[in-house]
């Protein structure tokens, strides 16, 4: 399959692609059945690679609803399993990053009720993973992760120098919350939201960015004479950024150019 599967992304034949995973899917699905650990696996590796593809590869139709449909199968294995078990198979962690995956996806499509569902779930289980265990120079303290340190690389990174990313996830989490007011043109609290989720990720140049030039246009929706300036900045800094951006990174940056263009 390995070879199909080179061999279809050489010539951009996308939808030859998917069915190929799609088939090895139900091969498993046949095998080992859809309550199988093995079934389980493949639906969220395929559901990366599907989305990851869409992302990032200019000529891949959309495939955020195949994406979906396979969160939504590994969420009804991991149910079935803990519910035979009477454990979790994994961790609130695990869990808010997941339903975290699926508010993406919805977010992209522009589904509110969607969206706003599996943000909450998210943020629930975020909340969960604070309750039982804060990272270091960290206090969760009445719902809310509060910082101990002033020291940037004490809190968004390990001793070992890796990233803290549940940390910015945990932003990203409230990031999507704010997209959700902002759809539903509750510009004040959306603008409000992305304040709070810069404090979880203000460190990281692309994603902080790409947040103030949500903040900045929000902030032109609400009338305020300030967007403007918050989006030429916020763009400034992006074209210095040495990396690729996503489709949606790069339809957010269009989004914002024609706000400039329209003032």
């Amino acid at each position: 399959m390995d070879a199909k599967k080179i061999h279809y992304l050489s010539k951009k034949d996308f939808d030859k692609y998917k069915s190929l995973q799609m088939d090895y899917l139900n091969r498993l699905k046949s095998s080992f059945t859809e309550e199988s650990n093995e079934f389980n696996k493949a639906c969220i590796n395929i559901a990366n690679d599907l989305e990851w593809q869409t992302e990032n590869e200019p000529s891949c139709p959309n495939f955020y609803n195949d994406c979906i449909g396979l969160w939504k199968k590994s969420f009804l294995y991991q149910k079935k399993v803990s519910d035979d078990l009477k454990i979790s198979l994994v961790s609130y962690s695990q869990l808010a990053q997941r339903y975290q995956k699926i508010s993406n996806l919805y977010i992209k499509k522009k589904s509110l009720q969607n969206a706003l569902k599996y943000t909450l779930k998210a943020l629930e289980f975020h909340r969960k993973n604070y309750e039982e265990r804060v990272p270091p120079k960290w206090d969760f303290i009445d719902g809310e992760l509060i910082p101990l340190s002033k020291d940037p690389k004490e809190l968004f990174y390990t001793k070992s120098g890796r990233e803290r990313t549940t940390i910015g996830g945990y932003g990203l989490c409230f990031l999507n919350y704010a997209r959700c007011l902002s759809i539903q043109k509750k510009y004040k609290e959306a603008i409000e939201m992305i304040d709070k989720a810069s404090m979880y990720f203000q460190i990281f140049p692309r994603i902080h960015n790409l947040s103030q030039l949500e903040k900045g246009m929000n902030l032109v929706y609400n009338k305020s004479k300030t967007g403007i300036k918050l989006i030429e900045d916020s763009l400034n800094n992006l074209d210095k950024i040495d990396k690729k951006f996503t489709k949606s990174e790069i339809e957010l940056m269009d989004k914002s150019k024609d706000l400039i263009k329209k003032k």
